[in-house]
């Protein structure tokens, strides 16, 4: 319909003790005129949505919550209109002792699959392993339009990985995705995953150029390859006697799980600390920011950037925050 669909962590007319709110669906033209579509209400509806909306073919949006009335999560779907439906609520399904092996805090986009169903990740929850301290290392789940829920995979911490960041479709039909921790070094792996819950590791980061800590998911680019970033690592080192931390890198990955370094981050004008994942323009480049760096420094920190890079690898830094009107 032309509008421009999101959501905001908190805010909205169910407010709390302190008067914040749980969060709102929001609608907006490409001329600024706003409307709220749904306020949460911290119930079975889910509280403080952080994840992009998908909009599914029966023209309605699908979302996930990390939080809500049972304290895991939840998936919805809403209207364009605002008619508000809860789909599934994390924690429905627990062990003898209270964990919910269904998954919990649901923090990434869905992703709809050719079968229908739409596919996603929890940061937390699954099978419960004892040694692995929580409520488990995160699951891999579809959900059908009308709340059915399967859970794929749940992540025992080990070299499969452990809390997934949200998935991205392969041109071969399987689903492809990071985790922040495990692996055989414990900062991070890729993995691809069949809808059916057939699970390979790709690639667990190691200590180096690479880099550490994959927090953001992964995206396809126009020529098949992933393409993804990290928080940490890369050849530039901040001052750590470890050596191993660094200010993040970006990299691409093939489908049989060859990584390539592209790009290490310096902490300088160029910023530092790439959180977020990349999006593709249509002039080829990946486009994304870092929380840090930049030219704006405050005692070498930065107030973050944003920044082109090709698919070889040649960065670009666009602009620098300032903390100022353009915020930071």
């Amino acid at each position: 319909d032309g509008f421009f669909y999101g959501i905001t962590g908190g805010g909205g007319d169910t407010h709390l003790n302190y008067g914040y709110g749980f969060g709102t669906v929001f609608k907006i033209s490409t001329n600024g005129t706003l409307t709220t579509l749904y306020s949460f209400t911290g119930g079975l509806d889910g509280a403080s949505p952080e994840a992009a909306l998908v909009q599914g073919s029966d023209g309605y949006f699908y979302g996930t919550t990390p939080n809500g009335a049972k304290g895991y999560g939840t998936v919805f779907k809403i209207s364009p209109n605002g008619t508000f439906t809860s789909l599934y609520v994390f924690g429905s399904i627990k062990d003898p002792n209270g964990n919910p092996v269904d998954g919990a805090d649901p923090t990434s986009a869905l992703v709809p699959g050719s079968d229908g169903f739409f596919y996603g990740t929890t940061y937390g929850g699954g099978n419960y392993i004892p040694s692995g301290g929580g409520y488990g290392h995160g699951t891999v789940f579809k959900i059908s339009t009308n709340g059915a829920l399967t859970t794929l995979y749940s992540f025992n911490g080990g070299n499969d990985g452990a809390n997934p960041n949200g998935l991205v479709k392969g041109s071969d039909g399987d689903f492809y995705g990071t985790t922040s921790h495990g692996g055989t070094n414990g900062i991070g792996t890729v993995f691809k995953i069949s809808s059916s819950g057939a699970l390979t590791s790709l690639y667990s980061f190691p200590f180096g150029n690479d880099g550490v800590y994959p927090i953001a998911g992964l995206v396809r680019g126009n020529d098949g390859y992933l393409y993804g970033t990290t928080e940490g690592g890369g050849t530039t080192d901040y001052n750590d006697y470890t050596g191993l931390y660094g200010y993040g890198t970006v990299f691409k990955m093939s489908t049989n799980g060859v990584l390539t370094y592209l790009y290490s981050f310096t902490g300088g004008n160029d910023g530092a600390s790439p959180v977020a994942g990349l999006v593709q323009g249509s002039d080829g480049y990946f486009y994304g920011t870092t929380h840090n760096g930049g030219n704006t420094n405050l005692n070498g920190y930065g107030y973050g950037t944003v920044f082109k890079i090709n698919t070889n690898g040649a960065l670009v830094s666009l602009y620098s925050f300032t903390d100022g009107n353009d915020g930071y």
